[in-house]
């Protein structure tokens, strides 16, 4: 179990989040563009915009 964590700690949100089928490219392409913009945390964002819920967030993280 550690080592799954520290593994996952070293994979940024998106990468984890696609991998458990929890966001689409194009969903991740537009929140990362939005981040660029507004400078604020992927996840806040993806949380915002709907993409993901907070239990989806909370097991990728």
């Amino acid at each position: 179990m550690d080592l799954e964590i520290s593994r996952n700690r070293k994979k940024k949100l998106g990468q984890l989040l696609r991998e458990k089928e929890y966001l689409d490219q194009s969903s991740l392409e537009l929140a990362l563009a939005e981040q660029k913009v507004e400078h604020r945390p992927l996840g806040q964002i993806l949380l915002d915009l709907g993409y993901v819920t907070q239990a989806q967030l909370n097991e990728a993280l």
